[in-house]
């Protein structure tokens, strides 16, 4: 191979691509080297709920990175389509966490509590069913999250690519980096699969689960998370639903995906029967209306965690100019234009927030 590239990322999912592109557009030379398609593994596998408030507190590291990508999201999306003309169903039409018990009820609170003023509201369980009259009749009450959003991440990943290669990025796709080494000058060699080999001034390893299968790096403690999930053809609910053992997202074209389980299975291939019975359980005790709608499809794919559920994110303390973008855990999706604008700021030296929570320097 010939290319050359002033950055080379290894990993063409939703992260890998929106670093590549965010790079592109700061006139950098950028090459994308993909195992698989480009989307098609975690980002294909994800729910697309864009919810800061749902997954940390909002004033921890994680919380605060990931409300700062949430406000990205608007005009993401709107460069996205620009770019590539993808619609990528972006659309705030809010979640509802569900609570069938008083230790439900008991624990939206302390989310309404943490939230502040932010967009959020109690229901009663009248209220809750005037606006999603699908629900079960025995739920006791619910919290309304505003300005929570939901994304197509299918379509995302495939749009993030193609504004990439719009952009100028070069990717080898079906290839795989079987190691990374930096000469006494501080390039690198990469070695791909088939004795292949490609020089760069700087290295993004975005490779999510597969991020510690490269040789000649520190490997970081990533670990693949299996996630089941499911989608049935139905257009009975209009937002986001969040319930004990499972959440719903409608989709625009009439399917509602129902994920996810979350498993310390490796790389263990899915889905299980086991898997999709305890999602369809707790859909049907959520939308007991969800029984008489068609199954349409069943997918599993790997989550990248780390000890903490932290992301790493920044230059490796080790090695100049290799820099991490991986571990993103369930966030992935919601975290992606953050991400991609650190990076970015990063590889051409331009201020950046603080990300030392996020450092590979805490796993050393």
């Amino acid at each position: 191979m010939t290319d050359s590239p002033d950055v080379l990322i290894v990993g063409g999912g939703v992260i890998g691509c929106a670093v590549a592109w965010d790079a592109a557009r700061r006139g950098l030379r950028v090459t994308v080297i993909e195992r698989n398609t480009p989307g098609a593994a975690a980002t294909s596998a994800a729910a697309g709920m864009l919810s800061p408030l749902g997954e940390t507190q909002p004033d921890s590291p994680l919380g605060r990175l990931a409300t700062a990508s949430y406000d990205l999201y608007p005009d993401f999306v709107a460069r996205l389509h620009q770019t590539t003309g993808i619609d990528v169903e972006y659309r705030e039409h809010g979640k509802l966490h569900v609570a069938f018990t008083a230790a439900e009820e008991s624990s939206l609170a302390r989310l309404a509590a943490a939230a502040g003023h932010r967009g959020v509201r109690f229901l009663d369980a009248h209220e809750t069913r005037v606006l999603e009259p699908a629900l079960s009749e025995v739920i006791r009450s619910a919290l309304l999250i505003d300005r929570d959003a939901r994304i197509d991440n299918r379509r995302l990943g495939h749009a993030v690519w193609h504004a990439a290669e719009h952009d100028g990025v070069t990717f080898h796709i079906g290839r795989a980096v079987q190691s990374v080494e930096q000469s006494r000058t501080g390039r690198f060699l990469v070695r791909l699969d088939g004795e292949s080999r490609i020089e760069a001034s700087a290295v993004v390893i975005a490779a999510g689960s597969w991020s510690n299968a490269i040789r000649g790096v520190s490997a970081p403690p990533v670990r693949p998370v299996r996630g089941q999930m499911l989608a049935v053809a139905t257009t009975l609910l209009h937002r986001t639903i969040h319930g004990h053992g499972c959440y719903l997202v409608p989709r625009d074209d009439g399917r509602t995906l129902v994920g996810a389980t979350v498993e310390e299975a490796g790389f263990e291939p899915g889905p299980t029967p086991a898997g999709i019975r305890q999602l369809l359980d707790a859909a049907l005790h959520l939308v007991p209306a969800l029984g008489d709608a068609r199954l349409v499809e069943t997918w599993a794919g790997y989550r990248p965690a780390t000890p903490d559920e932290l992301p790493i994110l920044g230059e490796d303390p080790d090695m100049p100019k290799l820099y991490w973008a991986t571990g993103h855990f369930r966030n992935g999706i919601l975290l992606a234009p953050i991400t991609a604008e650190i990076i970015g700021r990063v590889l051409t030296g331009d201020d950046v927030p603080d990300i030392e929570p996020f450092s590979m320097q805490r796993f050393r």
